[in-house]
């Protein structure tokens, strides 16, 4: 009987381990027949597992790295509208230190925003919003839907606007 219970016991601790996060464990002992089968299975499972976690995690680190370094500020929510990623540039636009983990209403005060952001949520189409002056600035926002919540896409438009007013004034003077 304890040839077979021990086998089990620490086919058992294994899954729990798995089970917790925990993709290191390994079963040293391959016993004979159906218990040898699920052991082996149990082994290569947490090999595919940790295999795809490093690979996940790999991905994810190249998008932030990506993302940290272009010129176009992102913000990405989640569906209760928590800050889950905001990429330097979007840091600077909006003056947004440490607002990973926040609540986008409490970081972003922008009406037109939130309100686009609401909108995005309930009907999953994309919504273009002209902000500015802020801060000195004009921005052109892209509030955006993704499976996880919604993305909020700003470009600094200052000096297209700045020049379209240039070339406007320019062309109204007789």
């Amino acid at each position: 009987v304890r040839s077979i219970t021990q086998p089990l016991g620490d086919l058992t601790t294994l899954a729990d381990a798995l089970a917790s996060g925990d993709l290191s464990r390994r079963s040293p002992i391959h016993p004979p027949g159906e218990l040898g089968v699920l052991t082996r299975a149990l082994n290569q499972m947490a090999d595919a597992l940790a295999a795809m976690v490093a690979r996940a995690s790999k991905d994810r680190e190249s998008l932030r790295a990506m993302l940290s370094g272009m010129a176009v500020g992102v913000i990405a929510t989640d569906r209760s509208q928590r800050i889950l990623l905001v990429n330097r540039s979007a840091a600077a636009l909006f003056d947004l230190p440490d607002a990973a983990g926040r609540p986008l209403l409490e970081v972003l005060r922008e009406d037109r925003i939130l309100k686009a952001a609401g909108h995005v949520l309930s009907t999953g189409e994309t919504v273009d919003v002209q902000l500015g002056p802020l801060r000195g600035r004009t921005l052109h926002v892209s509030v955006c839907p993704w499976p996880e919540g919604i993305v909020l896409v700003a470009h600094d438009i200052t000096e297209a606007v700045r020049f379209q007013e240039l070339r406007t004034g320019f062309f109204a003077e007789p």
